[in-house]
């Protein structure tokens, strides 16, 4: 090698050697800083998913005890349980009354989440207890008694462990009744935080191994841990640490401290923790995890950043170093060719193969070299345990040799195809299950491309972490869309604002068209909102607190949605903000849900008011009672108040009510039978009623659980129901006295008989003639008709109280004493005259008619009079008197003329409306008569219904009795033909034989035949009883009948009893009725046959058929020359069982007309009929016509 080329070579060593210094610090730098954001991040992520976790935890504490404390207020309230109670401090041995206290303690229990339930004095001794056995209660149970008798409300105890008992309970302690002398009972409910805080604090929203939830309080100088430790295994209460422990998060919360902090736990572990007081209590909530569990992901990142690093600093070396080792080759020939530098080059040569010969053995990365063929010349160490194979056995090998086929067949066509073009390539492979990425770059010789070179890294792991990052964030966003609920960092420093992608979607704005800064923030949110948010959080900065704020944002299209806001800001050793986090959650639907809720609620009060319903309801599992705001109206108390005990309420009522109601309910809750009561309020004012209404509540096991019911105030009703039994009883009288022939007058008033329209319209048209007024006026001074009132009386007397008076005095007065017929004149205390003459009615003055407000035409006027009263009683002078001035001036004889006009009319008003009064109670008599008619008829017609069935069924019950009578005749009648033909063959003496023969032969057959016709009448009889009791049974169903057509298949059912007699019919045209087919064609039969069956044997029987219609009626005559019936006797033809006495011929039964009559009136329908003896007999048959579409 020449002198030239050494130095050439130095030069070219150390600017590769800076190259790579440069380009490695600057790898080196990015990894840190990317590792410091990650971590942040990191820290960012577990801090806001702390806050979110503590602060559901606070609200779950708080909302716990609040309901621990109304579910014990509310178990006072029980009705039943109250008297219970005030019994058993009347008499601490009541047996009974503490019995009924524990099974109500005991049903309580079954559906509330506490342990025991104790009743105890003062003293702490234990009267009743459910849920545990105790005598007495322990000194911190007492100290509790105290506390809650001092302060009259629920005291809530400590975490407390008994001797006796492994786990911590909690009791709740409220004074429960007072009886004589004061003493007191308390109500202690014991709950056991195993069932629901423990349960709680273990709840975690995402998989952890070292998250934990913790409670906390200060005992002196110590912290102690009232929650389960996750580590040690620790149990509640049994773990204590001294307060001054440094950086305890416990002992920092119980301090006052709040927010998130970096702290060492009870195990010496360090954590980040959120902590925080419990508000109302001495606990405090941390809630932590350990700070290698939040940094584990980034360790894993560091090591494979790391090793990253690494491999691109081991790329850069070996291009560097390949770059240098062509070079020297270049030098080495120039070496060779100049025999002075030979020794020199070969020095360097051996040089730098050891370096790359070390390279090779201990590269973290896969180097590879190969030659035209794609077959490796050269390979890094590593490469044996890679493929598995000692590198020996590599060198020189093909890549189906060392690769699976596809694998080799893709990597030999890539690497040809690379050495053909000469560019680099970087490319990703998957080989084994492991994840690599491949740098590949051909290496030229004179220009040529000759060998292939590069290096491969395997970056699984890096893979794995970076899905693990993902799904992690993956479940984060699913999470926080789930519960619409995103988080933001904003970089105080940089002021760069970081949202989730949750947040952008409550906001609903464009991620990359959204300005991520403080300031685009505050334009999203509502502009009446936007002054309250910025000055939350400025305050947050100043005070250095936490903010929780709900707000409005206004969206694009004009909705409005409401979000609730959570900050807090994180601050240097020198108390500089430096970065503020926090979430916003999307609560739009629960604050609609709130609304709709509010407005229903809203909705029912109003709806309660307007009705004057109250509602409420009486749990009594959970011994809670509410009322609504009406129900404490109606009773007059606040609503702010507790609801009374059962006792209490029932002082509110009269205690006939009270009564009433306490035996209602005692019933509903045994039976389940509701009740609805008036009852009557014995509250301060006038009397007030409400209606009372109860029903059963039941479990899905048909179990009584309570009562709900409403109380409606109806003492506007009762009010109106007494004004209304008081106006029936006024109207009843005044009826009674018009229509009763007794009624008393004075009972009734004018305007009860005069008809006041229509004489208000006479006197009207009289006023118009003569321009003379008139009034009607009653005993009670009401004006019932008046004309020509002036405006002296109509504008001010009747208008101002005293002078109104005054005419009401005149109107009462102006008639006293005067006779029937006559007037009197009278000038009434305003100064004007009225002449009346009184209206008598039947002898009783029931008012008066008058001619009033005028003067005499020769009286002198006096208007200073006038201008005195109108002075005195407040009138407009100037209006007044001019009122005066139209009064009406009459002249003496006039006014004797129309009042003699007056009094006539005034007799013929009296005579008219006693006319009335007598045609009203003739027409009421009337009235009654017909009522009492249609009273006996409905009763006649029940008794002739009970008749019938009476028939129907005797009728059966005789005949069975007649059969055996008729059958035994028949059986008689044969034994006697065998007792002859027995004694004509028997030997006995002559005088027996002759009297035995006697007795067959004559006697008994005579005695039988009389029996047998005797059966037959019966049984005629018992017949026709059936027929007319089934003819009163049988219901009819009228429809339109054709006569003509019917009559003709009557007469053709007749016709061999007709030829036989030598009857001729003569049948006219007949309108069809509307009646039972069936009815009618057995009524014209029946009188047929009648006709026929009793005609005159002296005579050629004729019968005449003939109707016509009359209004809605037909009538249809039936008439014969039959020898007619006597006038004497035609009244009783409609008689059961009449039947006329008749010369040689039958008798009939009897009951033939008395059917027909019936069929007829049972279709609507008369019958009547007309005889004369010797010339025939005409039946009228009255049935409804069949009108158009009947």
């Amino acid at each position: 090698m020449n002198d030239q080329a050494v130095p050439d070579l130095s030069r070219l060593k150390r600017r590769l050697t800076a190259l790579f210094a440069v380009v490695s610090a600057a790898v080196i730098s990015g990894a840190i800083a990317y590792d410091i954001n990650y971590r942040a991040e990191l820290k960012a992520d577990a801090e806001n998913l702390l806050l979110s976790v503590e602060k559901a935890t606070v609200e779950h504490l708080t909302h716990w005890t609040r309901e621990r404390v109304k579910t014990a207020d509310s178990l006072l309230d029980t009705p039943f349980f109250s008297v219970y109670l005030n019994r058993l401090a009347a008499d601490h041995g009541d047996r009974e009354a503490a019995a009924l206290c524990r099974q109500r303690l005991e049903a309580y229990l079954r559906h509330n989440p506490y342990d025991a339930a104790l009743i105890a004095g003062p003293d702490g001794q234990v009267l009743v207890s459910a849920g545990v056995k105790l005598k007495s209660l322990c000194p911190v149970a007492r100290k509790l008694i105290s506390r809650a008798g001092a302060s009259g409300k629920v005291e809530i105890g400590e975490f407390y462990r008994s001797a006796e008992d492994e786990d911590p309970h909690i009791d709740f302690v409220v004074r429960a009744a007072r009886g004589p002398a004061g003493r007191k009972l308390f109500l202690l409910l014991r709950s056991r935080p195993k069932e629901y805080l423990y349960p709680l604090l273990d709840a975690w929203p995402v998989a952890t191994s070292t998250g934990e939830t913790l409670l906390a309080r200060r005992d002196g100088d110590k912290v102690t841990f009232l929650s389960w430790l996750r580590k040690g295994g620790s149990k509640p209460m049994a773990k204590q640490l001294p307060l001054d422990t440094p950086e305890l998060p416990a002992a920092l919360a119980l301090k006052g401290r709040s927010g998130v902090i970096r702290g060492v736990d009870y195990s010496g572990a360090k954590v980040l923790a959120a902590v925080s007081p419990l508000p109302g209590t001495t606990w405090a909530v941390v809630t932590k995890i350990n700070w290698d569990e939040i940094m584990r992901d980034a360790g894993k990142f560091s090591g494979l950043l790391a090793l990253l690093t690494l491999a691109l600093l081991g790329a850069g070396g070996t291009g560097a170093y390949l770059l240098f080792r062509l070079q020297a080759e270049a030098y080495e020939r120039a070496y060779r060719e100049a025999a002075g530098g030979k020794k020199l080059a070969e020095a360097e040569l051996r040089r730098t193969e050891a370096i790359f010969t070390q390279f090779m053995e201990h590269s973290p990365i896969y180097v590879f070299f190969k030659d035209e063929r794609i077959r490796p010349i050269l390979l890094s160490r590593n490469f044996e345990k890679m493929l598995g194979r000692p590198l020996k056995e590599l060198i020189g090998r093909s890549m189906d040799e060392l690769f699976p086929s596809d694998f080799a067949k893709k990597m030999v066509s890539d690497d040809l195809q690379l050495l053909k073009e000469g560019k680099d390539v970087v490319l990703e492979e998957e080989l084994n299950g492991r994840s690599y990425i491949t740098t590949k770059f051909p290496i030229s010789i004179e220009g040529k491309p000759r060998y292939l070179a590069g290096y491969t890294i395997d970056v699984t792991e890096q893979k794995r972490a970076e899905a693990a990052l993902r799904r992690s964030e993956q479940e984060l966003k699913e999470a926080q869309r789930l519960a619409r609920i995103g988080n933001w960092t904003l970089d105080l420093g940089t002021k760069k604002l970081y949202w989730s992608e949750e947040i952008f979607r409550i906001f609903e704005l464009d991620p990359d068209k959204f300005g991520a800064s403080y300031e685009a923030f505050l334009g999203a949110i509502h502009p009446e909102d936007r002054e309250a948010v910025n000055r939350a959080y400025t305050e947050s900065l100043e005070n250095k607190t936490r903010y929780d704020i709900m707000h409005r944002l206004l969206m694009k299209d004009g909705r409005v949605k409401y979000v609730n806001e959570c900050c807090e800001t994180f601050y240097d050793e020198a108390g500089r903000p430096l970065r503020s986090v926090g979430t916003v959650q999307d609560i739009s639907e629960r604050r609609a849900a709130e609304e709709a809720l509010l407005r229903s609620e809203k909705n029912l009060k109003e709806a309660q008011r307007l009705a004057s319903i109250g509602s409420w309801e009486w749990d009594a599992e959970k011994d809670t009672i509410t009322w609504s705001e009406e129900y404490y109206r109606i009773y007059g108390l606040d609503p702010a108040r507790r609801p009374p005990g059962y006792e209490e309420h029932l002082k509110v009522y009269t205690r006939e009510s009270a009564a009433l109601l306490d035996a209602a309910v005692k019933k509903n809750m045994a039976t389940g039978e509701p009740y609805e009561l008036d009852l009557e309020l014995s509250l301060p004012g006038p009397a007030r009623w409400i209606t009372a209404r109860s029903e059963t509540l039941r479990d899905a096991q048909g179990r009584i659980t309570g009562l709900r019911g409403t109380a409606q105030d109806i003492t506007g009703r009762k009010l109106a129901e007494a004004a209304l039994r008081e106006s029936e009883a006024v109207v009843r009288a005044k009826l009674q006295a018009l229509l009763s022939p007794e009624g008393e007058m004075p009972e009734l008033e004018l305007g009860d008989i005069l008809d006041v329209p229509e004489l208000q319209v006479i006197m009207d048209e009289f006023y118009k003639l003569t321009k003379i007024g008139i009034g009607i006026i009653d005993m009670k001074g009401k004006v019932l008709v008046g004309t020509g009132w002036q405006d002296i009386c109509t504008k001010f007397h009747r208008v101002n109280p005293e002078t109104y008076r005054n005419c009401l005095e005149s109107d009462m007065l102006l008639t006293e004493g005067v006779e029937h017929g006559k007037c009197k004149s009278y000038l009434c205390k305003n100064n004007l005259r009225d002449i009346a003459t009184p209206i008598v009615v039947g002898g009783s003055h029931l008012g008066n008619l008058f001619l009033g407000q005028f003067l005499y035409a020769d009286e002198s006027q006096d208007e200073a009079l006038f201008r005195q009263q109108a002075l005195k009683y407040g009138f407009d002078e100037k209006e007044y008197l001019a009122a005066y001035e139209r009064l009406p001036r009459f002249g003496r004889e006039q006014v004797d003329v129309v009042m003699r006009f007056y009094m006539k009319f005034s007799e013929l008003v009296s005579t008219l409306s006693y006319g009335k009064i007598k045609l009203a109670r003739a027409l009421a008599q009337s009235r009654r008569a017909q009522l009492e008619r249609e009273k006996l008829n409905l009763e006649l017609a029940a008794k002739n219904q009970e008749m019938e069935n009476f028939l129907y069924i005797t009728t059966h019950d005789l005949r069975s009795p007649l059969v055996n009578i008729q059958g035994f005749s028949q059986n008689l009648e044969h034994y006697i033909r065998e007792l002859k033909e027995g004694l004509a063959q028997a030997q006995a003496p002559r005088e027996i034989k002759a009297g035995l023969e006697k007795l067959t032969g004559e006697k008994i057959p005579e005695a039988l035949e009389f029996v047998v016709g005797s059966s037959r009448k019966m049984d005629s009889l018992i017949t026709a009883l059936l027929k007319v009791s089934r003819a009163g049974r049988v219901e009819m169903k009228p429809e339109k009948i054709e006569m003509d057509n019917l009559l003709n298949k009557i007469l053709d059912a007749m016709r061999f009893q007709l030829q036989e007699a030598g009857a001729e019919i003569k049948a006219g045209a007949l309108p069809p009725c509307k009646a039972d087919p069936g009815a009618v064609n057995q009524m014209f039969t029946n009188l047929l046959d009648n006709a026929v069956k009793y005609r005159d044997p002296g005579r050629r029987l004729v019968v005449e058929v003939q109707g016509e219609l009359k209004g809605e009626m037909v009538v249809y005559r039936v008439a014969d020359n039959g020898p007619g019936i006597p006038e004497t006797d035609l009244h009783r033809i409609w008689n059961v069982f009449y039947s006329h006495e008749r010369t040689n011929q039958n008798r009939g039964e009897g009951i033939g007309l008395p059917m027909v009559r019936r069929i007829v009136e049972k279709n609507g329908g008369s019958i009547r009929a007309e005889s004369r003896e010797g010339q025939g007999s005409v039946f009228y048959v009255e049935l409804p016509a069949a009108g158009e579409g009947k």
